[in-house]
């Protein structure tokens, strides 16, 4: 019996968004544009501008010859990548006639950080048409190439905490050795971003440790804190002034202000989904309203363990006055880091292993 072959569609012709939503959904491009709005806004929190000027300090090292080794760690959530991306994107890889030119890359270190699976990582971001092509050595020596040619300065590794093996909170040794042959072939600067548990990945390889400073961290808002409790207030109206095309509660306003931060933790990935939530429901009710009956159900829905975390902060029967000390203890908690239990391993003899 004959196979079937597989019918290949080929068209040149490219489909726009609304082609390809249903006709009675009534979905405008202000609706489409509305609804990556709170995505799309940056704001420089006073973390946000001590980070980018010591990567601006890191660069520029790099640029003169004098490298630097760094880290970046901050609770999930505190706003790493976005800053990141940030930095990033005042170096935009460009083309010229000797191929591509870029100063700064972003590398998403791989879920298995072996060091073929790092190598292929670092050359995907290099635009390496056949990334996965070639053993350990010919893509080490492609990465090396690439970073000359291209005039690379600076890599981020982002995630880096992924070097810690989830099992067994080992360090994976062979791809941080990876890191320091890129570091004794080039003159770049490494900087690493993750979680706090990426203080592991240095400091479990001391030949890679005497090359790094000291880790920059980006801590999550502190409402005891007054000059953190202002910027996070200050980060609230930033992002009213971006969605006053809405009519909505103020946001920054004293009691307003305590209760987004009594639901978020003082974390700016939450507060994006919270408000994302509430913009997102607005629109499909073709409102420009926004109501605290919205940021309600927003809480509930826009946060993983909504149902976990206690009162809905947001809710006309939750008393923002009463026990404010243990409702903002309780508010620390929201998305803290759990440690993993660690897999007991037992090792097996040969013969058992074979069965006899």
């Amino acid at each position: 019996m004959r196979r079937k072959q597989p019918v290949h569609l080929k068209s040149d012709r490219k489909f726009s968004v609304f082609e390809q939503l249903p006709k009675h959904w009534e979905v405008t491009e202000e609706d489409m544009s509305l609804r990556v709005l709170v995505d799309s806004i940056r704001v420089r929190t006073p973390y946000c501008h001590f980070v980018l000027a010591a990567l601006k300090q890191w660069f520029l090292a790099a640029l003169s010859g004098s490298r630097v080794t760094a880290l970046i760690i901050g609770e999930s959530g505190a706003g790493k990548t976005k800053i990141l991306e940030m930095f990033a994107a005042l170096f935009p890889a460009r083309r010229n006639k000797d191929g591509i030119w870029q100063s700064v890359i972003i590398v998403n270190v791989p879920g298995e950080p072996t060091p073929i699976a790092l190598l292929e990582a670092i050359l995907v971001a290099l635009h390496d048409p056949r990334p996965s092509s070639g053993t350990r050595t010919s893509k080490m020596r492609r990465v090396i190439a690439a970073i000359f040619n291209q005039g690379v300065r600076m890599i981020i590794l982002d995630d880096l905490q992924r070097f810690v093996d989830r099992n067994s909170e080992l360090v994976l040794y062979s791809a941080s050795e990876c890191l320091k042959e890129i570091l004794s072939c080039t003159q770049v600067s490494i900087v690493g971003c993750g979680l706090p548990e990426s203080k592991l990945v240095i400091a479990a390889n001391e030949q890679l440790k005497r090359h790094f400073v000291a880790p920059v961290e980006i801590p999550r808002f502190d409402w005891l804190t007054a000059p953190s409790r202002n910027a996070f207030v200050a980060l609230l109206k930033a992002f009213q002034t971006h969605l006053q095309m809405f009519e909505m509660p103020n946001i920054s306003g004293l009691e307003m202000s305590l209760r987004m931060f009594l639901g978020t933790g003082g974390l700016i990935d939450f507060l994006a989904k919270i408000l994302k939530q509430v913009v997102w429901d607005a629109l499909d009710r073709k409102s420009r309203k926004i109501t605290m009956s919205d940021f309600e159900l927003a809480w509930s829905r826009a946060l993983w363990d909504a149902e976990n975390l206690g009162e809905n902060p947001f809710s006309d029967k939750f008393n923002v006055r009463v026990d404010i000390k243990g409702k903002i203890a309780a508010a620390r908690k929201i998305n803290q880091h759990i440690a993993r239990p660690v897999a007991k391993r037992q090792r097996k003899s040969l013969l058992k292993v074979i069965g006899l």
